[in-house]
């Protein structure tokens, strides 16, 4: 639940193969101090995606004002068009 009734704002870090700045862009998101956010984070069919490192890394890192998470790991490539 949002605090004060600030509306949800909604952050989505997409990825395929590369993951140099992955764990940069969660960070950064996780570092904002906006009181109400969702954080989706899809992969593209990657085949080695570190679903649970990341897991873990958030879990050791979020705030109370990250009120949403979603992890996409697709089973085909769907490409940068869908």
């Amino acid at each position: 639940m949002c605090k004060k009734n600030y509306p949800l704002v909604t952050s989505v870090v997409l990825c395929y193969k590369k993951y140099d700045h992955l764990y940069e862009a969660i960070k950064s998101i996780l570092s904002q101090d906006y009181p109400c956010i969702e954080l989706i984070i899809s992969d593209d069919a990657s085949g080695d995606f570190p679903e649970t490192e990341i897991w873990d890394y958030i879990e050791k890192n979020k705030s109370d004002n990250l009120v949403k998470l979603k992890i996409i790991v697709n089973e085909r490539n769907l490409g940068t068009v869908r």
